[in-house]
């Protein structure tokens, strides 16, 4: 679930991060030509989180397998150090961030092998192929209508940032990545938040009916 549910969140976060990114660089980062470009496609190294990148490492420490995240670390170091060295003279920026994601890539799948070998399970890769569909989907259409806006470059990013959650949420609901025990799981964290709490359960309330509601159409 702690791989499920911090990429619920994480994805549409960089989704439109990428999304604004030319709004995000004009105001913040102005002084550098390529910086949206860069900030794009430094993002996408975020959707090791949907195969547990966040939570891997946190898993295998807390059962005392430090000689594992050790050897991760290693795997990580030879593939990548060495591949620097040639990379990055040529290519710059995009190779540092090809290295990063190649990295993630390969220490996120040795960390998935090490935990199936001594824990017998997995992530969970419907959610994630799901998540990823919702993701590349709310990208697209976000665009669209982002690339239409004509305003002050903060009202643009308020805008594109609510429709793009707004969006990756409802096709999330529509493609029943989440269920009832899901939203009473978030509905739990959430009476921890304090005055959040309420609001919260507000919203997690209406998707709890959205969700039966799309069960029964499908």
């Amino acid at each position: 679930n702690s791989v499920k549910f911090s990429t619920l969140f994480a994805y549409p976060i960089a989704v439109a991060i990428i999304v604004l990114s030319d709004q995000i660089s004009n105001v913040l980062l102005s002084k550098y030509e390529y910086a949206s470009f860069f900030l794009r496609i430094y993002m996408l190294t975020f959707i090791w989180i949907g195969i547990g990148s966040n939570s891997n490492g946190a898993l295998l420490n807390s059962h005392r397998m430090t000689k594992e995240t050790f050897q991760i670390t290693i795997v990580q170091f030879l593939i990548t150090i060495p591949a620097s060295f040639y990379i990055i003279p040529r290519y710059g920026v995009v190779g540092l961030i090809g290295l990063l994601f190649l990295s993630g890539f390969v220490g996120n799948l040795f960390s998935l092998k090490i935990i199936r070998d001594s824990f017998n399970f997995m992530f969970d890769l419907t959610s994630f192929i799901k998540l990823l569909i919702a993701a590349i989907l709310t990208f697209f259409i976000s665009t669209i209508v982002v690339n239409g806006l004509d305003f002050n470059t903060w009202i643009e990013i308020i805008m594109g940032g609510v429709f793009t959650f707004l969006v990756y949420f409802i096709i999330i609901i529509l493609i029943q990545v989440l269920d009832v025990t899901d939203i009473n799981y978030l509905s739990d964290i959430a009476d921890s938040l304090g005055p959040l709490a309420a609001p919260m359960n507000l919203v997690l309330d209406i998707v709890r009916k959205l969700i039966v509601l799309t069960k029964r159409s499908w």
